[in-house]
């Protein structure tokens, strides 16, 4: 117990002295070296590589996932960095995405009578949270360059539904006037309104490759506009005009995904 005792106070001792040796250091720390922390945000639109099709026909299955691709026209990115030596730094980025679709949409049910009338809507979005290192060059000029790789994580949710009111239908159809065709395996009758919704989502890996160039407008201030090829990992559907696909895969696939994003950049120190 004795020796315990004494252990804790030379805790207490040298944490104490830490403390009030800390300010000292860290001016002492920050004067030779100056490390830098950038902040950065900006608006940001990530693009997919999905095929489209001349219809899609979703038969008896959530519809929700043939829409989540990942990535969306409308987003953000804000990500900050510090400078560790040289021109090696750590990054950490979050960017969130939305994509809504909107459009007409035939509900068809067995044997084979189809609600036409009907509008649907899905609402996507996918969120990034990923870190790594990044390189600078040119850091005391004007203009300077940058490259960084960066891995983490990516959830995707979508959420679909269709609705219709004084709809009309159609026995035995030999074509339809929507792209998007949705068959239910229960028949619903023949209501005058009708309406359908489901959700899907996913977590997967999900990486940054890319760079960009930073332009100084004022001492603290930057322009910046990057570009990434940012890959998920995420299982999705295999969009198809078949009837015969699978709304979750037992494996994952690749989504390839193209980013650009162009904010301001806010330097912090030196």
């Amino acid at each position: 117990m004795r020796r315990l005792n004494a252990v804790l106070r030379g805790f207490r001792l040298v944490a104490t002295t830490a403390l009030l040796l800390w300010p000292v250091l860290s001016s002492g720390q920050s004067s030779a070296s100056a490390p830098t922390t950038r902040v950065f945000g900006a608006y940001s639109v990530n693009a997919d590589y999905v095929a489209n099709v001349p219809f899609l026909i979703v038969f008896n299955q959530p519809v929700s996932p043939f829409f989540s691709h990942g990535g969306g026209p409308y987003g953000f990115e804000a990500s900050i960095e510090r400078g560790l030596r040289g021109h090696l730094g750590m990054k950490a980025s979050v960017s969130r995405y939305v994509d809504p679709f909107r459009g007409p949409v035939s509900y068809c049910q067995p044997p084979s009578i189809c609600a036409v009338g009907s509008t649907f809507e899905d609402d996507t979005s996918a969120m990034y949270f990923t870190a790594g290192p990044v390189l600078t060059a040119r850091e005391g000029k004007r203009t300077s360059v940058f490259t960084h790789a960066l891995v983490g994580a990516v959830r995707s949710s979508s959420t679909f539904s269709l609705s219709g009111t004084n709809v009309e239908y159609v026995q035995n159809p030999t074509s339809l006037p929507s792209q998007l065709i949705v068959f239910t395996g229960q028949p619903f009758g023949q209501p005058s309104s009708v309406s359908y919704t489901d959700h899907f989502s996913d977590i997967g890996l999900a990486t940054t490759l890319g760079g960009g160039v930073d332009v100084r407008f004022a001492h603290r201030l930057q322009f910046r506009a990057s570009m990434d090829w940012n890959p998920t990992f995420l299982s999705r559907p295999e969009r198809s005009a078949h009837t015969d696909v699978v709304v979750v895969p037992s494996e994952r696939g690749m989504q390839g995904h193209t980013r650009i994003s162009v904010g301001v950049v806010w330097q912090l120190g030196r």
